[in-house]
């Protein structure tokens, strides 16, 4: 079995923590290259001057000219921790597949890929008017936010869910979660990375409450992208003339006259039906698209 067959057995099984975890070694793996190549030709300046390129600013004047930091900063850590590099895996490891086993790999997914960018923004912009100091060890990098989004995100969801810890037997999630943020707070303290760290547990938090007041917010803004793409997809109407040479357009089918087509209720109450059953991870993507068209419906039918 060689090496790709190997990582895409690996990111099957085990999906977004998986994906992430593999994200995380192939960026110490690369910042271990570069650092060997550097120190070899006596450049060790230039590469904290790569780092600084790949890890998030403390400075909103940076980040304007450096935008793809927002997406790499959490594979590019300090690597002058390594027992604090091995506890982040092995969190991730834990706390990334409970996270999917209580809210599906499509929430974990879509919160990781939603959380990076929203906390590297946030944070940029409160440290930016703290003046913190321009060295690589100030600039936020690393797992460590988007760990503990994750970890906040399960402890609010299921604060009593119980877990297995070696020697101190079963211990509910919520005592894990709180120590995991407070030991992680007093590590960064009041630096750009212990702001990241707060705002990573705020956007979990918030995830979860709005998920219990019905609304996933993972969920609108991923409709809003893929509605998007698929207008941008969607051929332009074409022209055709009939054999009287009168032009027509090819057009939607119609329901009774002058009417555009709608969902019926029947298929919607199937759809709900499901969701009941098997939860809303178990749909289709013409099964939302379906919801969707529905909610756009009646909100249509709303009188003014």
């Amino acid at each position: 079995m060689d090496l790709r067959q190997s990582i895409r057995l690996f990111t099957a099984q085990y999906k977004t923590t998986g994906w992430l975890l593999l994200l995380m070694g192939s960026g110490l793996l690369l910042q271990g290259i570069l650092w060997v190549a550097f120190t070899l030709a006596g450049k060790q300046g230039m590469f904290m001057t790569l780092m600084q390129w790949l890890t998030l600013p403390p400075r909103i004047q940076d980040l304007i000219f450096r935008p793809w930091v927002l997406v790499t900063y959490p594979f590019f850590p300090n690597t002058s921790n390594v027992i604090g590099l091995l506890m982040d895996a092995l969190i991730l490891w834990s706390f990334g597949r409970i996270h999917q086993q209580l809210l599906g790999d499509q929430r974990s997914w879509r919160l990781s890929l939603l959380s990076v960018p929203l906390v590297g923004l946030l944070t940029v912009l409160i440290a930016t008017p703290m003046g913190f100091p321009d060295t690589w060890p100030a600039y936020t990098s690393g797992m460590s936010a988007l760990i503990i989004t994750l970890v906040i995100s399960s402890v609010t969801l299921v604060p009593d869910y119980p877990v297995q810890l070696l020697l101190l037997g079963q211990v509910r999630i919520i005592w894990i979660g709180l120590v995991l943020l407070l030991l992680e707070l007093l590590n960064y303290g009041f630096t750009p990375m212990g702001i990241s760290v707060s705002l990573g547990a705020l956007v979990g938090f918030l995830h979860i409450y709005l998920l219990k007041s019905g609304t996933d917010i993972t969920e609108l803004i991923w409709a809003w992208i893929e509605r998007d793409e698929k207008e941008e997809r969607q051929p332009r109407m074409k022209v055709k003339r009939g054999e009287a040479g009168s032009p027509s357009a090819t057009r939607a089918p119609r329901q009774g006259s002058g009417e555009r087509p709608s969902v019926t209720q029947d298929i919607v109450d199937t759809i709900l039906d499901k969701i009941s059953a098997k939860g809303y991870e178990s749909l289709s993507r013409e099964e939302k698209e379906i919801l969707y068209k529905a909610s756009k419906q009646k909100e249509d039918e709303k009188p003014d």
